[in-house]
């Protein structure tokens, strides 16, 4: 009976030991890291990770490739940040600025890409955070914990304050 017990033990140690030394390797202190590490996994060639907003224990971090933007939402558990999903963005390309937006009803984000003409983007009367994209004339504007309802109130206002 006492090495049954004590073979149990050994085992449940060794498996445990096992399980956290795994999720110590698969997560990260910050949630950009994670979004690096995930992305290196994935296949994902990044040419920056620029913001991370911070939600609870959910962080969302903008990332840029050569050609396009998108979005990484990480989970903090026991053991840092682990990346749980991508949220796919739109091409880099400065003729979709100012015409629409993406929305991600799953995760909650709205996101889309302006140029120099935009000077807010407000949702339901809230601006939208914006972010420069390196080397390039547009910016990507989002919001995160957007309602389906929010979504239809986007507006984009210019320098002098009008609405087009």
């Amino acid at each position: 009976m006492g090495k049954v017990r004590n073979t149990l033990i050994f085992t449940f140690f060794v498996a445990g030991s096992i399980w956290v030394l795994y999720m110590q390797m698969t997560t990260s202190s910050e949630p950009y890291q994670a979004v690096e590490k995930a992305a290196d996994k994935e296949g994902v060639d990044l040419s920056d990770t620029v913001i991370t907003h911070l939600v609870d224990d959910c962080a969302y971090t903008l990332y840029y490739t050569n050609d396009s933007y998108g979005f990484a939402l990480s989970e903090k558990n026991l053991f840092g940040w682990k990346v749980v999903d991508f949220v796919d963005g739109l091409p880099l390309d400065k003729s979709l600025a100012n015409q629409g937006y993406a929305f991600s009803k799953t995760f909650g984000i709205i996101h889309g890409i302006v140029d120099s003409f935009v000077e807010h983007v407000q949702i339901d009367g809230s601006d939208s955070n914006i972010s420069h994209i390196p080397g390039e004339n547009i910016r990507v504007w989002y919001n995160v914990n957007v309602t389906p309802d929010d979504a239809e109130k986007v507006k984009f206002i210019d320098r002098d304050g009008s609405e087009f």
